[in-house]
């Protein structure tokens, strides 16, 4: 299955997310859409079924709509994957998650194959993560709009793209131009 994966939006959807989630069967944004606009996932369906985790940022309006839980638990070929904003609510240790060098994980793949029992996708730090410890696998595509909480004309992020089989994940950072 392939998964798009989209966080901390803030309200739009930058143009070139189309392109890159093209032929996806599941888009999964972990949160701060925002702005009690439900446009982003509008849009965001119009490529694939979407769903959202409540972020900390995201009103009542966003809260109605069904796509949107505190967090979402899901079943893929085997490997259980929970969709959260913030990690730490799970009582993860995040302090390095906020630390990452924002380019680390800009247009890089990674590729497990076996082991993983749980995949953690999560936003909130506006930084993309690609994080492996005790058989987990813990995923931040990076703020979309707002790479590290910076909010500058013409600065995209970054998106993220899952692909999980029977025999392999593989995790992919994308930087928006």
């Amino acid at each position: 299955m392939r998964i798009g994966l989209i966080s901390d939006t803030h309200g739009s959807i930058p143009p070139e997310v189309e392109r890159i989630f093209k032929g996806v069967d599941l888009i999964l944004h972990a949160g701060d859409i925002c702005y009690g606009s439900l446009g982003p996932l509008d849009q965001l369906e119009a490529i694939a079924p979407v769903l959202a985790a409540r972020g900390d940022e995201d009103h009542k309006q966003t809260l109605g709509d069904k796509r949107v839980k505190d967090k979402h638990s899901l079943t893929i070929d085997g490997i259980n994957l929970l969709l959260i904003h913030d990690i730490a609510c799970e009582g993860i240790q995040t302090e390095s998650y906020w630390f990452v060098d924002k380019n680390q994980f800009n247009n890089v793949t990674k590729i497990w194959s076996g082991g993983i029992k749980t995949i953690y996708i999560f936003g909130h730090t506006h930084k993309p993560v690609i994080d492996h410890k005790n058989n987990s696998l813990f995923i931040n595509p990076g703020s979309a709009t707002e790479p590290d909480h910076e909010l500058i004309f013409g600065n995209l992020g970054t998106v993220g793209l899952l692909n999980i089989d029977t025999n392999n994940i593989q995790i992919s950072i994308v930087k928006l131009k």
